[in-house]
């Protein structure tokens, strides 16, 4: 398995699903997930919330589950309670918990304020640290894609005492149709609102996808070439803008989701791209991208002491001449394509890796500055 960590969320995991009466707890679905994820390999992360009716400020109100889900529960006690004995039950297990889905997303995921929300995310964080003081605590996860998700956002980062959290999440979905440099743009964003506030955490994109229009609507179809694309450059993107983690989602094929890792003949082109460009990145770091236009260029510096370059462009193909020093391309399929002096590089909408032994950061530098052909 080529991934590090599993979000635990549309799995019936939810409070609402444990907890299903004030004595009543139902552990079998969230043991049976967090074996699942240590068999894998992976560390498991649950998203906390979803409030059962016997709990909730409002159990007659519109829920995404049930309803009642998306209030408020009636006393942060109760909350604190729920928090306690799942963190108490698997310490050591679940390495991190986000506090509540997209609580600042026009559905019924949530129909408290931004004040609520910061007050549950402080009780989440004390019950957490009581109980297993090395799990992490990760905001809630925050949607991006418009500007009254983004001014939610930044109401509730004003309502929140920064200490009460060790990460901040972010759904960094696109509108339809644009792409993963567009959600750059919306991480840029919110980074420098967060730096405003002297909030300088860790930032985790956990959840994107494409091609999403509403909740339950069925997204156009993103072909599988630009799938793969897709994929490769949202890691690349995310890991030079300084995000520590991408939970894609989901595993599952879903019609409302145009990308999916997995379908009935097992891993698509998109979950290879990924693999791929996880391999890529391993074992360096990437010291940033330059743009020009719809070209764009990542320098990737790797521990052995040598230098790879990665591109693409999000528009119409074109040629650059190859940078000094480069001696071949890599594809996302893993070919290998030598290059002679004075080669051209054709690039898509799929990144290619340019390695060679002469490659230096002044020719990557000046990659984009050459004319096209």
């Amino acid at each position: 398995m080529d991934f590090g960590s599993v979000r635990l969320w549309d799995d019936g995991t939810t409070w609402a699903d444990l907890q299903p009466a004030p004595s009543r707890w139902n552990w079998e679905p969230l043991d049976r997930a967090v074996a699942a994820a240590e068999r894998a390999g992976l560390r498991p992360m649950l998203v906390l919330g979803q409030t059962p009716a016997w709990a909730s400020s409002d159990p007659r109100a519109p829920g995404v589950h049930v309803p009642g889900t998306g209030e408020p529960p009636r006393s942060l006690a109760l909350w604190s309670a729920y928090v306690t004995a799942v963190a108490d039950r698997y310490y050591g297990r679940i390495r991190a918990y986000e506090v509540w889905n997209e609580p600042n997303y026009v559905s019924d995921y949530f129909h408290g304020s931004e004040a609520d929300m910061a007050r549950l995310t402080e009780s989440a964080y004390a019950a957490v640290k009581a109980v297993d003081p090395d799990a992490l605590v990760v905001s809630p996860g925050l949607a991006t894609r418009t500007p009254g998700q983004r001014g939610w956002l930044y109401r509730y980062l004003d309502e929140l005492d920064p200490a009460a959290v060790d990460v901040i999440a972010l759904h960094l979905y696109p509108p339809t149709g644009e792409g993963p440099e567009t959600a750059a743009v919306q991480l840029d964003t919110v980074i420098t609102a967060l730096r405003a506030r002297g909030i300088d955490k860790p930032v985790w994109n956990t959840e994107v996808n494409y091609g999403v229009v509403e909740p339950e609507a069925v997204a156009p179809p993103i072909p599988d070439d630009v799938a793969a694309g897709f994929l490769a450059r949202t890691l690349i993107v995310n890991r030079a803008s300084g995000v520590s983690r991408v939970y894609w989602y989901a595993w599952w094929h879903n019609r409302s989701l145009g990308i999916n890792l997995t379908d009935d003949a097992g891993p698509t082109r998109a979950m290879r791209a990924w693999r791929a460009t996880r391999a890529w990145l391993e074992g360096g770091r990437l010291a940033g991208c330059r743009t020009r236009d719809d070209e764009w260029s990542c320098v990737l510096h790797r521990d052995d002491g040598s230098l790879r370059l990665i591109v693409w462009t999000t528009a119409t193909p074109v040629g650059l001449p190859a940078p000094a020093g480069a001696a071949a391309l890599t594809g996302l399929d893993g070919r290998e394509t030598p290059l002679d002096p004075g080669a051209t590089v054709r690039l898509t909408g799929t990144p290619t890796l340019i390695t060679g032994p002469g490659l230096t950061a002044a020719a990557a530098a000046a990659f984009l500055e050459r004319p096209t052909r």
